[in-house]
């Protein structure tokens, strides 16, 4: 288990969620840059993953419990 992948996916939906022209990108969207966000990072997608499980669910997820 990665506590940085999971410390990188809540930072990431506390900036961008809470950005009101981001939070109402596509999730594919939110999806693409979270990905690219942690390339940048040096974060291998796969310990974002193992934690939240697949992304597009969890960024769905995370969405509904921000609002």
């Amino acid at each position: 288990m990665s506590s940085r992948g999971r410390a990188f996916f809540d930072r990431y939906v506390k900036a961008n969620f809470a950005e009101p022209f981001l939070a109402w990108l596509p999730v594919e969207t939110q999806v693409f840059n979270l990905s690219s966000e942690a390339s940048a990072a040096k974060i291998p997608l796969a310990e974002v993953i193992e934690e939240v499980g697949p992304l597009r669910a969890a960024l769905i997820n995370a969405k509904r419990h921000r609002s």
